[in-house]
């Protein structure tokens, strides 16, 4: 009985958070043909590509903060690799960019682990941005046997406002 409410009350959780809207809701963002949607919520929505048994080769995430901050806060690259959930992370670079224009980003890339890859090592790609108090990370991840797919890349570089 027990479990029968507690499934009932996460289906009905799962479908209020649909409810709320999805983090591309005010944004531009362009996911590359050839990822599907795993993933769509108000606070994270996520796409992959791949047919590795077990999960895809790569994926694409957005994550939106569910808490505005400061609009003229000073993005930490910290921030940023801690909070893409990735284990054992080597930061190879990390670099002030410029999106959608003249919008400041900080971009990190390295390499890591994750639950997803079972303890294989992947490639990272990590944008983290603030528009208007909103925090987002884009991040795309990818096996390090493999090379990078130039419209992933690119695609983490959307996170621009409408109109903007």
């Amino acid at each position: 009985m027990k479990r029968t409410f507690a499934a009932a009350c996460g289906l009905v959780f799962a479908a209020a958070l649909a409810g709320c809207g999805s983090t591309t809701d005010s944004l531009d963002f362009k996911v590359p043909q050839g990822y599907s949607s795993k993933m769509n919520t108000f606070v994270m929505s996520m796409w992959t590509k791949g047919t590795t048994p077990g999960g895809a080769d790569s994926v694409i995430i957005l994550f939106k903060s569910p808490v505005k901050g400061d609009a003229k806060m000073k993005l930490d690259p910290t921030e940023l690799t801690t909070s893409s959930g990735t284990k054992n992370l080597k930061v190879d670079s990390s670099a002030n960019i410029q999106i959608c224009g003249a919008h400041p980003a900080i971009l990190v890339k390295g390499t890591g682990t994750s639950e997803r890859t079972k303890g294989k090592d992947e490639n990272l790609e990590m944008l983290m941005t603030n528009w208007d108090g909103t925090i987002y990370m884009a991040m795309y991840a990818y096996p390090t046997t493999e090379k990078p797919d130039p419209a992933a890349e690119d695609a983490i570089k959307t996170v621009c406002e409408k109109g903007k």
